[in-house]
């Protein structure tokens, strides 16, 4: 993981997935508070922390890799073009357009986690209603009428 190395968690084995599947299963379909214990210590997590912990356990199941960060940690523009999928050259474009906020670290150019996750989310948003009207331009053309899938 080249993200943020001392904050990521690498993808689980099939038996871990197995076991963690089984508990977030268990998670999602309990009512009461999350407790969490370690020793002499227990303590009830606060049902957005809980929400948290419940989703990173779900990823993890599922197979994915994590990366927990603060919203606030500054990405390099490489590390801002892994997360999105794209070039560094698209995200430096990004940055000399105004799309996406540059903090400058010496002559170095910078990215908030948050806006980088914010433009992502927008990109997702837009290319889902370009596809939805495409889906209703095509149906209304009579494209879909007879197709046998």
């Amino acid at each position: 993981m080249t993200l943020i190395d001392s904050r990521a968690v690498d993808a689980v084995d099939a038996s871990e997935r197995s076991q963690l599947e089984g508990l977030v299963a268990a998670l999602r379909g309990s009512s009461g508070a999350i407790r969490l214990e370690a020793e002499t210590v227990s303590v009830s997590l606060p049902a957005d922390v809980a929400n948290a912990v419940v989703e990173l356990l779900g990823r993890l199941a599922h197979g994915d890799a994590v990366v927990i960060a603060s919203t606030g940690t500054l990405l390099t523009t490489s590390q801002a073009a892994d997360l999105l999928g794209v070039s560094r050259m698209f995200v430096v474009q990004l940055l000399d357009k105004g799309e996406l906020e540059v903090h400058y670290r010496n002559t170095h150019r910078r990215v908030a986690l948050a806006d980088v996750l914010r433009y992502a989310e927008e990109r997702r948003h837009s290319r889902r209603e370009g596809l939805d009207r495409l889906s209703d331009l095509t149906e209304e053309a009579g494209g879909y009428e007879g197709d046998a899938f």
